[in-house]
């Protein structure tokens, strides 16, 4: 990564750069952790690392624009700010996305609005919905995986909440899974 512009705010710095599109640039992006470290010429220390958070991430025309985040650490000999100048060159290295444990973060915050959050925190076991093999539910399944576009098990899911007794039904799996197409196609099949 070269480093195009930076900027000191208090200890934390904003870098700015312009990456060719690869591989693994494109699979980066928001809240993503990365580690950057350069080698200092001429000297005898260990080189430079430091966590980075990306602020900002746009493509455009085959290249990422990307700000990346630094805090500096205050009790360092070596002062960050020396190598990051237009043109330095640091080598990255991806660690983690941020993007689940933030989303894990703001719907925990927000659970203390919901009158159920005492039930999902204190990590009672809740019972298995199981999946319905009747042909009415076979059917019923099946119409709902044409009519919004959903794979099985996200229309068995729409099929169990309804079957829920206690009126809370919990459906998990990482970004990207569909968690909310399930819940749009349940919103949409049981406000009718």
């Amino acid at each position: 990564m070269v480093i195009g512009k930076a900027m000191k705010v208090d200890d934390l710095h904003h870098v700015d750069s312009v990456l060719q599109l690869s591989p693994s640039v494109r699979n980066s992006g928001l809240s993503d952790l990365l580690l950057l470290h350069i080698n200092i010429a001429n000297s005898t220390e260990a080189p430079l690392q430091y966590l980075g958070l990306i602020t900002k991430y746009e493509v455009t025309r085959g290249m990422a624009e990307i700000t990346v985040t630094l805090k500096e650490d205050l009790g360092a000999v070596t002062h960050l700010h020396v190598y990051l100048r237009e043109g330095i060159s640091w080598k990255v290295t991806y660690v983690a996305s941020l993007v689940s444990a933030m989303r894990e973060y703001r719907a925990l915050k927000e659970m203390r609005y919901l009158h159920q959050a005492d039930l999902l925190l204190k990590g009672m076991e809740i019972e298995h919905v199981p999946i319905s093999k009747s042909h009415e539910d076979l059917t019923k399944r099946k119409a709902l995986m044409e009519l919004y576009k959903l794979n099985s098990p996200q229309a068995e899911a729409v099929l169990g909440i309804s079957r829920t007794q206690d009126g809370m039904f919990l459906i998990q799996g990482p970004p990207g899974t569909g968690n909310y197409d399930t819940y749009m196609a349940y919103s949409c099949v049981y406000s009718k």
